[in-house]
This record gives structure tokens, sequence and C-alpha cells, in this order.
């Protein structure tokens, strides 16, 4: 299996999808903590016990697993990966199972019981620096945009230099910025450095990594703090009233917080000089990334 064939099969992986809860990341969050401990010398042979990577793997799913989370059920990704012919898992003498039913957590913590990688994936991945860092960027591209990226990076340890693989539309973050006047469509923050818009990003609605087009009506200006609070699902926008809900699962713990976060619940977005953004567009994001 060459580069290109791990590509290929990452594309092929099925996440679990439910309206109203968005779909679940746990699959690529399970394939770049394994990556990290590639990285990190953890793993000099191809064999990942549950037991050793189930509290980081919990970890993981809980800040960035993309849903609402009342259960990250780390077992699941362990298991259920292994519909993709990247991953196995070999279990004690006598257990069956299938794809139907998720193993437990006290079978998948057996001496037995590990998984690994298919042999000549985790032998490129071991041997090889670069092929590291292209699977980590392309994974993280694929399903999270680029402030969760960021966060993800830095919670794993994974700072190799960045190889963009999609490429974007020069005109989007220009035509946004200008639609909103440069300014922060939630709080109204504003600034120019060296004669440059500073500290205001052009966020897509529907994620550019999940095929969101990089269209006017697919964007809005955000400040940094209100770009990350809209990625992460922390606060979204209603579609047709254009509506600011913040999620119940944040809690402000000072008045600053309160104030830039936490009072902007019903609150709405402003500045808009022609172009709103599409309700399918809001409805995507209301439906998959807020968390409520």
């Amino acid at each position: 299996m060459n580069f290109e064939d791990i590509i290929a099969e990452i594309d092929k992986i099925k996440l679990h999808k439910q309206k109203q809860i968005g779909s679940s990341l746990k699959k690529p969050l399970l394939i770049l903590l394994l990556i990290s401990r590639i990285e990190e010398g953890k793993a000099n042979e191809n064999t990942f016990k549950f037991i050793d990577i189930e509290r980081d793997l919990d970890l993981l799913i809980r800040n960035f697993g993309g849903r609402s989370i009342k259960k990250t059920a780390p077992e699941q990704p362990f298991h259920h990966l292994n519909s993709s012919i990247i991953w196995d898992i070999n279990v004690p003498y006598g257990v069956e199972y299938s794809s139907k039913k998720t193993l437990s957590k006290s079978i998948l913590r057996e001496p037995e019981t590990y998984g690994y990688f298919e042999p000549s994936m985790y032998s490129l991945l071991k041997s090889d620096i670069s092929s590291r860092a292209k699977l980590v960027q392309y994974i993280l591209e694929k399903f999270w945009p680029e402030t969760i990226q960021s966060d993800i990076r830095n919670h794993l340890q994974l700072f190799y230099g960045e190889v963009r693989s999609k490429k974007r539309n020069s005109n989007f973050a220009k035509e946004v910025l200008a639609n909103y006047r440069y300014r922060c469509c939630i709080c109204g923050f504003s600034s120019v450095f060296n004669n440059i818009p500073f500290g205001i990003d052009a966020a897509h609605v529907h994620w550019h990594a999940y095929g969101g087009p990089s269209e006017l009506s697919n964007g809005i200006a955000l400040c940094k703090v209100h770009h990350w609070a809209f990625d992460r699902g922390v606060i979204t926008v209603k579609p047709k009233t254009l509506e600011i809900k913040v999620s119940s699962k944040f809690v402000a713990q000072d008045h600053s917080s309160i104030s830039i976060l936490e009072q902007l619940d019903g609150s709405f977005i402003y500045g808009i000089r022609k172009v709103s953004p599409e309700d399918q567009f809001l409805e995507w994001h209301n439906d998959n990334i807020y968390v409520n």
C-alpha cells in the first residue's frame, strides 16, 4: 500500500451521521492519535492496545468529535474502523464480533486485544516522516476547518510543516470581508495593521472541508474569538431570522466571557452590505456543528 492508496482509503471512510447532531469524527481522530503515537516513539511495533489510548481518545472525541457529546464511546472507532482495510483488530480466542454490534470495553481492554494498521501502511508511516506529515494534513483538511485544525495539532503535538493540499478561492476572503464592511458581524470588531485588515476572518458557514462552496452566500466575517466559537459549535446563526444562539453547554466564568459570548444569545448578526448567508448553509451549521 503506497501513500496514494492510503489517501484513497481515507476518502472511503464512512462517518456515522444523524440529523440534529451531525457527523461523528471519531474514526479520523483515532487515526491522528495513532500517528501521534508513532511520532512520539510509542508504537515501535504495529500493535495498538485500546487500554493504552482509551483516555486520550476519549478526550479527543469530547473536544473535537464533531457533535454534541453525551457519551464519547471511544470503543466505537477502535472497533468500527476495521470496516476499512487500513485497520484491523485482534481479539481473544473464541470471541466473535461483527460490524453490527460494538465490542465491549471489557473485551477491548483484554491483554490479547489490540488493533493494527495494514502492515505496509504501518511500515510507511513508521519510516517516513514526510508521509506522516502529509497524511496528518490531509485528514485535518478533509474533516475540520482551519481554526480547529490548529487546536488538534496542538493537542496531539503534531507540529509538522503544513503541506496545503486543497486549493482555495483567493477571492472568497476579500468578497466576504467587503460584504460585511470589514467588521465582525457579531461584535463589530474592526481593525487595520499596516493598512491590512487585522484580526478578522472570512469564515465558511458550511465548512469547506465538507464541501461547502467558497461563495459569498456561504461566508460571514468574524473576529478571531467568534470564528473559533462558531467553528467549535459554541454559537450559531438561525436561518431566516439571523438570530445568534449560544450553546447551553457554554458556561462563562468571568464578566468578559459573559459579555463576549454568553450575552450574545438572542441578538442578531449585522453589518451586511448586500448578500446574507443562505438558509441552506445556516441549516447545515445548525444541524452539524452547533452543540445544543
